[in-house]
């Protein structure tokens, strides 16, 4: 049941182009009934998304944490 409930907030995800983060996952899926199952509902549902749909969850990279210092120092720096 977790899985279905993964794979389809993770379709409605993709046809928005939202992000999924963990805590939507937590709140979503599992609801009250905690997260002890993450990582066995996950790969399931990994399964699920790459043989029915040919699709698969990676995480994305981190945001830079740029300074607006280090920002101008990249533009007016000339070689």
């Amino acid at each position: 049941m977790f899985v279905k409930k993964l794979v389809r907030l993770a379709l409605a995800c993709e046809y928005s182009r939202q992000p999924i983060r963990r805590t939507d996952i937590n709140a979503k899926v599992f609801g009250e009934q905690g997260t002890r199952q993450f990582r066995t509902v996950f790969d399931r549902a990994q399964q699920e998304l790459r043989a029915l749909f040919g699709m698969q969850m990676v995480e994305l990279p981190a945001k830079e944490k740029v300074t607006v210092r280090e920002r101008r120092g990249a533009s007016l720096s000339f070689p």
